[in-house]
């Protein structure tokens, strides 16, 4: 059963990557089925490494050029969905921290894109300063440079967290 849910995953994980190039807003060259850990991964403030789904460019309607990094979860119902995303969340805050210490002006775009919604009743939420407070609250490290960052985290950190619902009728939409 493990085996053949793996391979679901990685399925959706190559049809994501596909979506998302069609745009022509993403290069996506970084696979984590593919490509060795360093280049899926990228390292959080405590030195630790994390390894998304998929890494590579996302052009901006601006036409700013940033990095992406792009984790996946392809379930049929809701699950543990918000959970995994408060993990996602501090994680990428994370690794928005420790960049973010040696260039005041480094941006990337995180994006966790799922097949099945969750959180619906809550969504606004999801990429609020107290929901991302609550969810740093058990790292004393990382509230602290919450607290430290604060008048800047939702200009140039939530605002380039995405969240994407990838469902069958939204399959059907865009091709």
């Amino acid at each position: 059963m493990g085996e053949l849910l793996h391979e679901i995953g990685r399925k959706f994980v190559y049809y994501v990557k596909e979506k998302l190039e069609k745009t022509n807003r993403f290069n996506i060259p970084f696979i984590v089925y593919e490509a060795n850990s360093d280049q899926t991964s990228v390292i959080k403030i405590n030195g630790n490494k994390k390894i998304f789904d998929l890494k590579g460019a996302y052009k901006s309607l601006n036409d700013e050029n940033l990095n992406v990094f792009i984790e996946i979860k392809d379930y049929s119902y809701q699950g543990k969905l918000n959970q995994y995303y408060k993990h996602f969340l501090k994680d990428c805050f994370s690794v928005w921290v420790k960049n973010r210490l040696y260039s005041k002006s480094w941006k990337a775009r995180f994006l966790f894109i799922s097949s099945h919604p969750f959180n619906c009743s809550k969504f606004s939420r999801l990429k609020n300063l107290d929901f991302l407070r609550e969810t740093l609250k058990d790292d004393r490290n990382l509230l602290k440079y919450f607290k430290q960052f604060k008048d800047v985290i939702k200009s140039s950190f939530l605002n380039y967290v995405d969240i994407i619902f990838l469902t069958p009728i939204m399959n059907l939409i865009i091709g």
